[in-house]
């Protein structure tokens, strides 16, 4: 009998590494396989339930897990209040850190399972590079076209990534730069430096001028954050406060350069619009830069006009209440402080509580990454799936993995 038993929890075991395997894969899949994934989810949870309990007694009475649960319990009574719709993709998050808690108390991401599973979506990653730097090479609006509703059903695929994907990559390279200035093992920095030089090349033919300057931006804050001493850090920040004149009129000439002799279009125009503004000459009329600002402004007066619960987020009122390319500004004028203040609170609550858990030598890369993804919250939509796995667990999997692989060489 006991043998019998013993045989079903090792079948079992095999099987939710099987599950595990493609937990992250269809997470951050191109083609939004969201249901699919919530049925892998489901069968994954309940062999956690049959073969690791004790595992699970941790994720269920951890604070964290349960705050993740409250937000879309709390976002479905607002919409229903203000007649809005409900965000699906918010019940993935309390999924997501559950997998994250549950690897972390059970062998803290070094078991053979959880490598599988990230090795796995790491390989995934690397053919969606590949394939959708082929199909910028043919086309190179198609990932701005995946970003559009009227031609992502066209598109859309497992292998050709879009907004989302472009932007995974951009946080992607900020770790990936940090971990390869401090790796001392020379065949992980090679394959580390090939990965990230295959991220900057889609980061280039995709044409995002913001991932492009957000990347350069956590890559200064990761060279800043990384200095011990804060002699050395002070002295970096004044010398570039002396020559920030400089900086500004050399930047100014090398946009107008790129600007050029780029032959995407809609690069040459945020070029040539970010060049004008350091130029002080104002943005250029209806110009894309312009056009966000409206758009913030729009969703600011409608958070001050309906400050408690907001208006809804009913695709209706998009661009007529509120402007849809801000997650922080839009949450706020959908939902109010109750429920966009609650989203706000909670993703810096994930951030604080995940950040706890990385060694303290390593927790800059974290918080660097972290920063560059709030910004970009600010300015951009980022409450998206594949963004939030790469955030709140694969990122700062990685980051613990290489630590404890840092600790072990020692």
């Amino acid at each position: 009998m006991n043998n019998k038993k013993s045989k079903l929890i090792d079948f079992l075991s095999v099987l939710r590494t099987l599950t595990a395997a493609l937990f992250i894969p269809l997470l951050i899949s191109p083609q939004g396989l969201e249901g699919l994934f919530l049925m892998n989810a489901f069968v994954w949870g309940i062999m956690v339930f049959i073969t690791q309990r004790q595992s699970l007694e941790y994720v269920l009475g951890n604070k964290l897990f349960w705050v993740n649960l409250c937000y879309p319990a709390l976002l479905y009574l607002i919409v229903n209040i203000t007649n809005g719709l409900f965000i699906r993709h918010s019940i993935l998050l309390p999924i997501i850190i559950f997998y994250l808690l549950f690897y972390y108390e059970n062998g803290g991401f070094q078991s053979i399972e959880y490598r599988i599973g990230m090795g796995t979506a790491v390989g995934y990653l690397i053919l969606i590079h590949f394939y959708t730097i082929y199909m910028l090479n043919k086309d190179v609006d198609i990932s701005r076209n995946l970003a559009s509703s009227a031609y992502s059903e066209q598109y859309a695929n497992m292998w050709t990534g879009g907004y989302d994907h472009i932007y995974l990559t951009m946080l992607g390279s900020i770790c990936l730069f940090a971990i390869i200035l401090k790796c001392k093992e020379n065949r992980l920095r090679w394959g580390l430096f090939l990965l990230e030089m295959i991220q900057m090349v889609l980061l280039f033919k995709a044409g995002y001028t913001m991932a492009l300057l957000f990347t350069v931006g956590g890559f200064m804050l990761i060279i800043l954050l990384g200095v011990k001493e804060n002699r050395k850090l002070w002295l970096i920040i004044l010398t570039g406060m002396l020559l920030f004149p400089l900086i500004v009129m050399a930047g100014r000439e090398i946009l107008m350069f790129l600007a050029e002799h780029v032959s995407n279009r809609y690069m040459h125009n945020r070029l040539v619009e970010v060049a004008n503004l350091l130029k002080f000459s104002g943005l250029k009329k209806n110009g894309s830069i312009d056009g966000r600002l409206s758009l913030y402004r729009l969703s600011a007066e409608t958070f001050f006009h309906h400050p408690l619960i907001g208006v809804g987020n009913s695709d209706s009122l998009r661009k007529v209440l509120y402007g849809g390319h801000s997650t922080i500004i839009d949450k706020l004028a959908n939902f109010g402080l109750i429920g966009g203040g609650t989203y706000l609170a909670l993703i810096l609550y994930n951030f604080k509580s995940i950040c706890k858990r990385i060694t303290k030598k390593h927790r800059y890369i974290y918080m660097a990454v972290f920063l560059i993804y709030f910004l970009l919250s600010v300015v951009n939509i980022t409450d998206l799936t594949a963004l939030n796995a790469v955030v709140f667990l694969i990122i700062p999997a990685g980051i613990c993995i290489y630590s404890d692989r840092e600790q072990m060489k020692k």
